[in-house]
């Protein structure tokens, strides 16, 4: 992986410190019903592909392009979707001037990236078929409306053999961790299922026009959700892509720079 390839490492400190509250009584480093570990998984990435990337630096510091986390995009038929994150032209002008690529409403028609980012962390196999839909339908939607821009897809799996899930917890005592129910998992096999899966399923597209990921990637996490204190590590070996395949996350960075330069270059 590239050194400033920092997002997944990131990830794993954030989730070591992050807490959340449920209604069962006991905190969690990730709960299925927020948005909070995407958005932060957005952000980190933004940061990597300043760093890495000097064609989208360029165009950040002088202020042609901003980000925007949870983008509103209207399909054909008018209904609204939103998408991870969206970096092209903003709305109204950014200060010019080096500090980040800042943060803007985006016009759609003005998107030059786009990021699907999903988390698979437990119940692997009944997850994936959701997973699969909501990449696909985001990948459509973006690519009818604004077909230039870098399709990108992201994926987090976890290789955990344990999990303290949000959504089956009966009869908790809020006092004692015992009492949590902990879902099994069968590892590696079920992490390995959903990538070969949605590795197999989910299109590239060779040029635009054509419906498809432009750039697809993996992260794999070993993480347990245990309170108060998550085990949480990432993973460098099988069924997490090698460092020289293109569904590896630093390989990914060079790929957005890459057709990021090839359609917005100068």
């Amino acid at each position: 992986m590239i050194p400033s390839a920092k997002a997944p490492s990131r990830l794993v400190d954030w989730w070591r410190a992050h807490r959340t509250a449920t209604n069962f009584g006991h905190e969690v480093s990730y709960h299925s019903r927020s948005d909070a570990h995407s958005k932060e998984l957005c952000r980190l990435v933004m940061e990597d592909l300043y760093a890495t990337c000097a064609a989208i630096r360029r165009d950040a510091d002088r202020g042609a392009i901003g980000h925007e986390i949870n983008h509103k995009i209207f399909r054909p038929n008018a209904k609204a979707k939103a998408l991870d994150l969206v970096i092209g032209q903003p709305r109204s002008p950014l200060a010019i001037g080096p500090g980040g690529l800042r943060r803007a409403q985006v016009v759609t028609p003005g998107a030059r990236v786009i990021l699907e980012a999903k988390a698979c962390m437990t119940a692997h196999s009944k997850a994936l078929p959701r997973l699969h839909d909501e990449l696909l339908s985001a990948m459509r939607t973006s690519i009818e409306c604004t077909p230039r821009a870098v399709m990108c897809g992201l994926v987090v799996v976890n290789i955990g053999r344990s999990f303290v899930s949000t959504e089956n917890q009966r009869n908790v005592d809020p006092t004692d961790s015992a009492t949590l129910k902990r879902n099994a998992h069968n590892q590696p096999r079920d992490a390995a299922k959903v990538i070969d899966q949605l590795q197999a399923t989910l299109p590239i597209r060779a040029e635009i026009g054509e419906l498809g990921f432009d750039c697809l990637a993996f992260i794999v996490v070993d993480h347990d959700n245990e309170v108060p204190s998550a085990h949480v590590t990432l993973c460098d070996s099988h069924p997490a892509p090698p460092a020289n395949s293109p569904r590896d996350y630093g390989s990914f960075l060079v790929d957005v720079c890459n057709r990021y330069r090839e359609r917005f270059g100068d």
